[in-house]
């Protein structure tokens, strides 16, 4: 498993954030952390371990991946008006980051832990990879839902302000 340094965002320095240097592939950069490789539960994947009160990502970022959350919880925030608002806490077993990585937006909100908080990042080709088999209204669906979605949090977030 890969643990990040205390202090730092998740796959990222300390004031920056790699799926935003690199486009949505924190893979290209180097560091001194080494991948544990896949695991079974999640099919595929590379586990991150995401010291508390630590970001996996912030706000207005490129996704690289979505994640799930195998153990501990991670805080959604946004900012609003100039302050940090909470969206909500999300538990061990739920998906993070998805509306950004499949929409190809950037990232709407920040994800923090709460706790020391082991993840499974979910990149892009594993993504595609298991999309494979799925027919093509079911991919045209979920691409839909996404936009419809990412539609009315933008109007919710223009009204709120």
């Amino acid at each position: 498993m890969t643990r990040v340094p205390s202090g730092r965002t998740a796959l990222a320095g300390p004031t920056s954030n790699l799926e935003s240097k690199n486009h949505g592939d924190p893979s290209s950069q180097t560091d001194n952390r080494t991948p544990s490789g896949g695991s079974p539960a999640s099919g595929a994947g590379q586990s991150l371990m995401i010291p508390r009160g630590d970001h996996l990502f912030r706000e207005g970022h490129v996704p690289g991946a979505m994640y799930l959350i195998r153990r501990g919880s991670l805080r959604i925030s946004r900012t609003e008006g100039g302050r940090k608002v909470d969206l909500e806490v999300l538990d061990e077993n739920q998906i993070v980051g998805e509306l950004s990585f499949l929409d190809e937006g950037l990232r709407s909100a920040s994800a923090q832990a709460l706790c020391d908080t082991t993840v499974v990042k979910i990149s892009g080709p594993v993504f595609a990879k298991t999309l494979e088999g799925l027919p093509d209204w079911l991919k045209v669906l979920i691409r839909s839902l996404c936009l419809r979605l990412r539609t009315v949090n933008t109007k919710i977030r223009a009204r709120d302000e």
